[in-house]
């Protein structure tokens, strides 16, 4: 258990919380609709995480993982000028891995991430030409390829991430062939457990239905009023048991706008509980900090969340990383 961030060995980024994509499900839209939310749209700069991390906590880092809640690391104008200098200064033999849409800057940008040492690209390609648009909107397959294949061309570790619908299921071995072919390390599937259900494009008119079939629950179009009616429910989990994943790795997560949390999730939490939106009891929003200056100044925060699982776990945790001891399942 972490008791001091000295012992991290596992750091997970947000560097932007911008994105070029339209996924649906994603937390910044609604079924792929865009519609306002609180979130800030911002990108963490190199000086902000410089603040954030002492060297002497960095060097101890094992693993980085740039990923967001929100957005995707391309968006971040100094994301080179970040990964050159988290490479340079965490754990020797340390490794960055980074997961993207990959379908924005031009094969310069590839080319030079590829330079950096210990960097390995998942690029999040869902399907073939024909169907990898479905989910990830406002990709290009085409542009896509390109800029792998560059990041490959100049030396760089890249794995494929297919993640296995039912308009996409047929065609995992095709993509499996043109990924060997292309020189990308690793193939690895995931099956879809997201969501089955619409898909919006902006106007908010249904223009595809991942699954199945179509629930029937939300209408042929929606608008920002529709959105903004509907209203999250939660019902208790009773997943008292917590395995956590943070604890696990010795992780901690910072999000774009420099925001410390003991995970994503619970950075997630922090919003007003928008649709799609996972609710955290009010009790607990005194535990998710606000900006602070240095992962150094708040060794108490994991112990307090860690307490609260004794007796009544904060929701987000019995939501992600719960289970009920009656049913002996995971989650």
């Amino acid at each position: 258990m972490i008791q001091k961030f000295g012992e991290l060995q596992h750091l997970h980024l947000e560097l932007s919380s911008k994105c070029n994509a339209r996924c649906p499900r994603c937390p910044r839209n609604f079924y792929g609709f865009p519609y306002p939310d609180d979130f800030e749209q911002v990108n963490i700069d190199l000086q902000q995480l410089k603040e954030l991390i002492p060297l002497d906590t960095l060097a101890g880092i094992k693993e980085i993982l740039i990923n967001g809640n929100y957005g995707d690391f391309v968006m971040n104008t100094q994301a080179l000028d970040i990964v050159a200098w988290l490479s340079d200064n965490q754990a020797p033999g340390g490794i960055i891995k980074i997961s993207t849409n990959g379908s924005a800057r031009d094969r310069k940008f590839w080319a030079s991430l590829a330079s950096i040492s210990n960097v390995e690209v998942w690029f999040c390609i869902d399907g073939l030409r024909d169907t990898h648009h479905l989910y990830r909107q406002d990709t290009d397959f085409d542009t896509i390829l390109d800029n792998a294949s560059e990041f490959i061309r100049c030396g760089g570790r890249a794995r494929w991430h297919y993640t296995i619908f039912p308009h996409n299921q047929h065609q995992v071995d095709r993509a499996r062939d043109l990924a060997q072919s292309l020189g990308f390390s690793d193939f690895e599937t995931r099956v879809n457990r997201r969501f089955d259900g619409p898909v919006y494009d902006r106007n908010g008119r249904k223009v595809f239905v991942i699954g199945p079939r179509d629930p029937g629950e939300l209408p042929e179009s929606v608008d920002i009023q529709y959105v903004k009616s509907i209203k999250p429910t939660w019902k208790p989990q009773e997943r008292t048991d917590i395995n956590c994943e943070a604890a696990q790795q010795k992780s901690a997560y910072v999000s774009a706008a420099g925001i410390l949390a003991p995970c994503c999730y619970l950075d997630l939490s922090r919003a007003t509980n928008l649709y799609g939106h996972t609710p955290a009891r009010d009790k607990y929003q005194d535990l998710l900090l606000p900006k602070i200056q240095s992962l150094a100044s708040s060794e108490s925060w994991f112990p307090e969340i860690v307490e609260s699982w004794k007796k009544d776990p904060h929701a987000v945790c019995q939501v992600f990383c719960g289970r009920n001891p009656k049913h002996d399942s995971c989650h």
